[in-house]
């Protein structure tokens, strides 16, 4: 996966997180240890509604299609709090509310396992019978 998000021009920039120096995200192994999963922790944007996640967003679907791993995450909003934490939380102004972010996501492919819980598995490869 590494390679394939370097491909599409994301940078490691500490521990988990990636950027494409707009916007970063949060990107863990599977909490079941699955190697074809990862979970997307967060997606924070350097300013909202400009598309510097959803650009973001569809850099790791493309790496992660090649790669044929499934992308798991919690439909969570979040603030920046004091210095360099985050918290989850209240909407920072501009951003999305829970059932925003929810049809976001579902724009881009993911589908509802439950009231938090999305899943995107990846696109089938060309010339790849399923």
């Amino acid at each position: 996966m590494r390679a394939e998000l370097l491909r599409e021009g994301v940078s490691a920039i500490s521990g988990n997180r990636w950027s494409d120096g707009y916007a970063w995200f949060e990107l863990r192994p599977a909490g079941d240890g699955g190697r074809d999963t990862l979970n997307l922790r967060l997606i924070w944007a350097s300013e909202c509604r400009k598309g510097y996640g959803t650009a973001l967003l569809d850099k790791l679907i493309r790496a992660a299609d090649r790669c044929g791993t499934r992308l798991y995450l919690e439909v969570q909003t979040f603030v920046k709090d004091k210095g360099n934490d985050f918290a989850f939380g209240q909407v920072r102004q501009g951003g999305m509310l829970k059932p925003e972010l929810c049809a976001w996501y579902e724009k881009h492919g993911f589908r509802r396992l439950d009231d938090c819980h999305m899943a995107r598995d990846p696109a089938p490869r060309a010339g790849v019978l399923m």
